[in-house]
């Protein structure tokens, strides 16, 4: 329970406003430390722990067995990377054919992928919400997503899927 709390409290920290393909796009300094690989995501967990182990009042971990801290680093991590919505399919497959299987065990050897699954649902749950907090939700998105295209219009780069405030259906989207 410590290790979801935990990655569903930081898995968008230090968030830029910017998807992983216009950081990519751009050779933005997280892309290159992060080798174009679920760049914000592996930002988002990389300095959660690090202000977990730096930082004096936020030295949460401490007390864990060496054990404990493997396991809840280990799954923090993997939860937080589910996140990567270039996974989204891949994810979904994995999880459709381990529920298919005879032997699909949710809170066994299954339990960590159903938990990655139901945590990347949950970060884009936001059409199941009430209607007036899901369009608030959604409008501060496509505030978000409209500045990433015109920087890449600027930029000369090709404008992102929905990031086109000409050509993109906000309802559709949803």
């Amino acid at each position: 329970m410590f290790s979801v709390l935990t990655a569903t409290s930081i898995h968008d920290t230090d968030h830029p406003g910017f998807n992983n393909v216009f950081l990519i796009n751009t050779k933005n300094k997280m892309a290159l430390r992060y080798n174009d690989k679920s760049v914000l995501e592996n930002h988002h967990v990389a300095l959660a722990f690090d202000i977990m182990h730096h930082s004096e009042n936020m030295r949460i971990l401490d007390s864990f067995t060496d054990e404990q801290y493997k396991r809840s680093r280990n799954l923090i991590i993997d939860l937080v990377l589910g996140t990567d919505m270039a996974k989204h399919f891949e994810e979904l497959n994995s999880l459709t054919t381990r529920i298919n299987s005879h032997d699909f065990d949710p809170s066994g050897k299954d339990k960590d992928l159903c938990l990655i699954m139901i945590t990347h649902l949950c970060d884009i749950s936001n059409p199941t919400k009430p209607w007036e907090l899901c369009k608030k939700w959604t409008n501060l998105l496509f505030v978000e997503f409209y500045a990433q295209g015109d920087k890449e219009k600027a930029f000369g780069l090709p404008i992102s899927f929905l990031m086109d405030k000409e050509t993109t259906n906000i309802p559709k989207s949803q």
